[in-house]
């Protein structure tokens, strides 16, 4: 009779485990990329050709200057992971920004005035939220920004927001709909207050909301880097340094190590995220 309390409590701490951990490493990564001019010895866009393709510190012809070793450019790999730290989150935040409040606004809107509009987000939002959408629009909207307005880390913002905010619809639509009555709809009593009342309630929902984002808005970042229609070069980003060892397989740390990188901090966000998620759960079904 004591084995579904125990089993809950074992996957509680399993959870808070998992979130602690994300949150180290998170909170690792923002540090270094707040530090980044500090624990950096190497500008990370300068060419040295003579050093280029060093292998680590620790490997046979390694140099203790470069401990990550060098890119096809001679460019310190370290360095360029640091700022490509800051790259990503800057990026990421800003899409973040544009996608949440916007996603946040029509959530919200969708949730408060029902009746006939339920089956356009019950039908259109699974569409609309498909990971293989979300590329090809980011990728096409990209692409027209990079050939009409040029590259630029705004224009990469931008995109990233304005084709991500349908992430937040459906989570915020729920959060107004289990906190309004089931018969509420446009034209209530007094429209005003019970926004004023929803609001505090839905707010407590966007912290775990957009952390759980931040991973997805990470690796998206790099896969348009790695396409080309990103971060443009020779702006330090992850996606970049995995695109620039394509053609170096036999010099692995150029790629290998931004590849962890992104699934390091990616991990740590969802692990985070989940984590939180999970403890409003639990707070929701405590009596």
């Amino acid at each position: 009779m004591n084995g579904a309390p125990l089993i809950s409590r074992e996957g509680t701490t399993l959870s808070a485990i998992r979130g602690v951990a994300g949150l180290v490493v998170v909170a690792l990564f923002v540090l270094v990329a707040i530090l980044a001019p500090l624990i950096t010895s190497h500008d990370p866009v300068v060419q040295n050709l003579p050093d280029r393709r060093a292998p680590p510190s620790w490997l046979e012809g390694g140099s203790v200057s470069h401990p990550l070793g060098t890119d096809h450019l001679g460019r310190d790999v370290w360095s360029r992971l640091v700022y490509g730290a800051r790259t990503s989150l800057i990026v990421a935040l800003g899409a973040l920004a544009i996608g949440g409040v916007l996603g946040t606004a029509l959530g919200f809107i969708s949730g408060y005035w029902r009746g006939s509009r339920d089956k356009i987000f019950d039908t259109t939002l699974p569409r609309l939220i498909s990971p293989v959408v979300w590329l090809v629009c980011c990728a096409w909207v990209a692409l027209w920004l990079l050939v009409y307005i040029g590259p630029a880390l705004i224009n990469l913002i931008i995109v990233m927001g304005l084709v991500t905010w349908p992430r937040y619809i459906k989570p915020i639509r729920r959060e107004v709909m289990l906190h309004t009555p089931q018969n509420s709809i446009a034209g209530a009593s007094d429209p005003g207050n019970s926004v004023r009342f929803l609001f505090p309630k839905v707010a407590g929902a966007l912290p775990t909301l957009f952390i759980s984002q931040m991973g997805f808005l990470i690796i998206l970042e790099s896969i348009l880097s790695f396409l080309g229609i990103g971060v443009s070069p020779p702006t330090p980003s992850w996606g970049i340094a995995v695109a620039d060892g394509r053609g170096y397989l036999a010099e692995w740390w150029i790629s290998a190590f931004p590849l962890i990188c992104i699934a390091l901090l990616s991990a740590g966000f969802y692990m985070l995220g989940s984590w939180l998620t999970n403890r409003r759960k639990n707070s929701r079904a405590a009596p």
